[in-house]
């Protein structure tokens, strides 16, 4: 029951492709230093790992559910999902028109249909909507408030959600013609069921808190991530925010004045795409072209070394590259930063910069690494807080579904590794 009933976000976690919170903001993290929308970029290797890990899921199931079925001596257990019989299957029709209506927002509202397909049809009816006036005066504005976001826009979120669902509620209860006093009983029967799954939740948001409001992550991520503690390419030895990238050819931590690149010494135009020909002018400024400026910055240089080097072809110059990374740190950060950061959005807010300061040649791993490692860790981690609502109100024990769940989490495993290792 328990992996049926949330095995579908256990694997949508794992290799989620479009439409969450936390995808959305660690890709709005490195997209604003690098310009890419790393969700569009690899979503075909994480449509891939969530076809086969959903098949691996549904498979593990079925066989579980032969064996069980081959078991004479299982005893039949109380369905936690039981709701009392309906006589009269007409009051059924709200409840499934309103259902229906907040999975349809859910999907619309979390893709961002415009930075991804293009789609600009929500940006549009949004400002249609809220632009809409009587005597000079935006009433739906008004109403909706300032905060009021597109579906599938930056700040489209759970709180957005939350906000939705209680309207939705209020409709049901209209709908569905219920009196005051049954409303809140159902309130209140709703709460006693769900105080059970609040406190597990507590502790583990409390351990996330301590562990966020702490230093440890970065520390850790720096000490597994980095080979050798120090940048391969581009050193803004000058201490500015803008890089001048002389190349560290000798490994002695100083940038270089004289850059050997194609086995000849060169002082300014070296061959940095490698076409056999020196170049004539470099992208100084960053701006994405050559121009007037970048012959101006360049007489400033004094026939210094100050290679402007994109490794990510962004268009906009790199600050301290490494070009060389960890894959087993890399994957271990992964695991690790979820098994404290109960909530992905957090992992965004705590490694993004590090990442786009450190490896902004291996962003694109590390962000399929980062979001399929979370979905995996929210499988058996006991930190959770998928896992601690679902265990806590089917009342499966955490030992018996590890039990179950291991041979899965394995094959899993394996493949990712393996997943990794094609695309870095």
């Amino acid at each position: 029951t328990m992996a049926v009933a949330f095995g579908s976000v256990f694997v949508g976690a794992l290799g989620c492709m479009f439409g969450s919170e936390g995808l959305f903001t660690f890709n709005q993290y490195l997209s604003s230093a690098t310009a890419t929308n790393f969700i569009k970029e690899g979503w075909i290797v994480r449509m891939i790992i969530f076809i086969v890990c959903f098949a691996l899921f549904t498979l593990f199931n079925v066989l579980h559910m032969k064996k069980a079925l081959k078991d004479k001596k299982a005893e039949a257990i109380e369905d936690p999902f039981a709701v009392e019989e309906v006589k009269d299957k007409g009051a059924l029709w709200p409840l499934i028109v309103v259902l229906s209506l907040i999975a349809l927002f859910t999907i619309i509202g979390f893709i961002n249909w415009y930075d991804n397909f293009g789609i600009e049809v929500f940006n549009n009816f949004h400002t249609w909507l809220t632009e809409l006036s009587v005597n000079d005066n935006p009433i739906i504005s008004y109403i909706l408030g300032a905060s009021a976001v597109a579906l599938g826009s930056s700040g489209f979120s759970l709180f957005t959600l939350i906000a939705v669902l209680l309207v939705f509620s209020l409709v049901l209860v209209i709908m569905g013609r219920f009196s005051f006093d049954e409303t809140i009983s159902g309130i209140t029967e709703g709460t006693k069921k769900m105080g059970k799954v609040i406190l597990p939740l507590v502790l583990v948001y409390s351990v996330f808190a301590i562990f966020y409001l702490s230093p440890m992550m970065n520390t850790i991520a720096s000490g597994l991530m980095k080979v050798d503690g120090r940048p391969d390419i581009n050193i803004d030895y000058r201490g500015s925010a803008i890089a001048y990238f002389n190349i560290d050819t000798n490994d002695d931590g100083k940038a270089d004045k004289n850059l050997v690149n194609t086995g000849s010494s060169c002082k300014i135009n070296c061959d940095t795409n490698n076409d056999g020909m020196p170049d004539k002018y470099l992208d100084f400024d960053g701006n994405g072209k050559v121009d007037e400026n970048d012959e101006t910055i360049l007489e400033t240089f004094d026939g210094e070394s100050v290679i402007n080097l994109d490794a990510n072809g962004d268009g906009t110059p790199d600050i301290n590259v490494d070009t060389d990374i960890s894959y087993p740190g890399t994957v271990l950060t992964g695991l690790i930063s979820s098994i404290f950061h109960a909530d992905f959005n957090y992992t965004a807010y705590s490694l993004a910069q590090f990442f786009i300061s450190g490896f902004a040649a291996n962003l694109s791993f590390i962000f399929i690494v980062m979001i399929t490692m979370f979905g995996f860790a929210t499988l058996f981690v006991p930190t959770s807080a998928l896992l601690v609502i679902a265990l806590a109100y089917t009342n499966v024990e955490y030992r018996s579904w590890l039990k179950y769940i291991w041979k899965f989490l394995l094959c899993t495993c394996v493949f990712l590794l393996i997943t990794y290792l094609i695309v870095l």
